[in-house]
């Protein structure tokens, strides 16, 4: 994923972006304003939830329906339907986040296939993520354009999403701080696999989880 923010950045801001980055990238964020590599890929992964909970709620709000009246009931084309929705997620260990966007809805019942693609934007408010004894806690927003596919019910194929966006960030140990995001969802149902990539903080993220039955199943109901 390319980071548009990089172009034009001068030398002078390169090197205060490696200070900014000395401490060590697998321990506690410094106290100048910095989270530390695991814990921005901690704030991926939940706004990565987050997003894909509200997606999957409504996948499950919006399902393969073969109409049963009318003269479309003898027609097998596929039936496309264009939709808006305002949904509300909690993150994991409080806070929300909430979407509102559309999408498209297109059925097919000859194949049994039926996909969603929306797009929307984003608003995050104290959605907090906790690691042991330290929480982050996340206010701002942005936007997000995600994909969900079924076959016959089930999910198939890569189901994604892509987010990116500002916010500011505090510590329970004292820390704070402002971030923009980039980041990019995949979630396989063949084997329960999330990979979540892209950029938090000025981070490199790449992290791997288990999401099993649906991509924003973090151990908790949509």
């Amino acid at each position: 994923m390319e980071r548009r923010k990089w172009k034009g950045l001068s030398l002078a801001a390169l090197f205060v972006f490696a200070a900014a980055c000395s401490d060590d990238p697998a321990g506690p964020g410094d106290l100048a304003g910095n989270l530390s590599s695991q814990e921005a890929a901690d704030v991926a992964e939940g706004v990565a939830d987050a997003v894909d909970g509200i997606l999957d709620g409504e996948i499950q709000a919006r399902p393969l329906v073969a109409p049963s009246e009318g003269g479309i009931a003898f027609s097998m084309a596929p039936i496309v339907t264009e939709f808006e929705f305002t949904r509300t997620r909690e993150c994991r260990n409080g806070g929300t986040v909430v979407a509102v966007g559309s999408g498209v809805h297109t059925a097919d019942r000859e194949t049994g296939i039926v996909t969603l693609d929306f797009s929307g934007t984003k608003t995050i408010t104290e959605c907090a993520r906790a690691r042991g004894d330290l929480v982050i806690f996340i206010d701002g927003g942005g936007t997000f354009e995600g994909h969900r596919m079924k076959e016959h019910g089930q999910f198939v194929g890569l189901q994604t999403n892509d987010q990116e966006g500002s916010f500011s960030w505090t510590t329970s140990d004292g820390r704070s701080g402002e971030c923009d995001y980039e980041i990019h969802v995949s979630w396989d149902p063949a084997t329960g696999t999330k990979t979540v990539t892209g950029f938090v903080c000025d981070r490199q993220i790449n992290r791997v989880v288990t999401r099993d039955g649906r991509a924003g199943n973090d151990g908790r109901d949509a």
